[in-house]
């Protein structure tokens, strides 16, 4: 009989702290997502959509041509982004909270590509530099905007 009351007392405390895990990492989970939500005012999420280079900001200018067209990037939920340079794959990883937005430790196939005075290679060069420099980031309806620590809007993506 008493055994009977353990393994009942027993049963009773491992339901509870299965509930109680599943509470905390439903908690956890919810919170982690509120991280990584954006502030916006557009229903296009910057995680797991894929961007479209428009233009650069490069010595006091902006700086649009073909080559901008190949560059693309996907912000994955892992904090992992994916993209194309131009000439070359990359990938990073990325902090993410509010507006804030920090870039980290990009890795870069080493294709050379030579193109129309090796432009191909000069783009792509400035692009991974400025990458390296966000710090935050909106999203206006179709359009994602990258700046630096200054506020200075330096990369402008469309939604692909």
């Amino acid at each position: 009989m008493n055994c009977d009351i353990f393994y009942s007392l027993q049963r009773v405390f491992v339901i509870f702290s299965l509930l109680l895990i599943s509470a905390c990492t439903s908690y956890g989970l919810s919170n982690d997502r509120k991280q990584d939500n954006q502030k916006t005012d557009s229903p296009i999420p910057l995680i797991g959509t894929q961007w479209q280079l428009e233009r650069y900001w490069f010595e006091d200018d902006w700086v649009s041509n073909l080559e901008t067209e190949r560059i693309s990037i996907v912000f994955l939920e892992n904090h992992h982004l994916n993209g194309f340079s131009g000439c070359n794959a990359f990938s990073a990883g990325y902090k993410l909270k509010d507006d804030r937005l920090v870039i980290q430790s990009i890795l870069s196939t080493r294709k050379y590509c030579q193109s129309r005075g090796n432009i191909v290679m000069h783009t792509e060069g400035v692009f991974l530099r400025l990458l390296e420099s966000v710090t935050s980031f909106v999203i206006n309806q179709n359009t994602l905007i990258l700046s630096n620590k200054t506020g200075k809007k330096i990369l402008i993506f469309m939604k692909k």
